[in-house]
């Protein structure tokens, strides 16, 4: 059985991040790869994302709490109300507001989570601009800690 990993490319803009992973995923198996920016490409292109794309199962509701408690993209774009123009049908988002990186970001916090929770090797690159983005991976373990271990087989 491979082992399953998480791998965060970190370091500020301009700094090659995405150069160097795009040399090495023909090498190396990085899992399910999450971006922001890809995210934010796609939704701006269709306003759908597939989760399919992420090996993930998302329900209508997952998505919707989640957006409804995050304090990042409905404060910072002054959309509270931000969780309700997001649905999901067949495991697709329809997103029916203005896409931006803020929202982006939320989607690939909320897609990295739900990876982690599941138990599934991923790959993100961050510049870790905010205080959230460094904490979110210890706050998910943290919250989701023994159903983590289980799924990574971790003692």
């Amino acid at each position: 059985m491979a082992v399953k990993r998480m791998r965060v490319f970190a370091g500020p803009n301009g700094s090659g991040k995405t150069t160097i992973i795009k040399s090495l995923q023909s090498e190396i198996p990085f899992g399910v790869y999450v971006n922001a920016d890809d995210i934010e490409v796609l939704l701006k292109q269709s306003n759908v994302l597939l989760f399919s794309l992420y090996q993930l199962n998302i329900s209508e509701p997952e998505i919707q709490t989640f957006f409804k408690t995050s304090k990042f993209a409905p404060v910072k774009r002054n959309e509270p109300d931000l969780w309700k123009k997001l649905s999901v049908k067949e495991n697709v988002l329809h997103v029916n507001t203005k896409v931006d990186s803020y929202l982006a970001a939320d989607i690939a916090d909320f897609i990295r989570h739900n990876l982690l929770v599941s138990g599934i090797s991923f790959t993100y690159e961050t510049v870790m601009s905010h205080k959230s983005c460094s904490t979110w991976t210890l706050c998910s373990f943290r919250n989701n800690k023994r159903k983590i271990l289980q799924k990574f087989r971790v003692a």
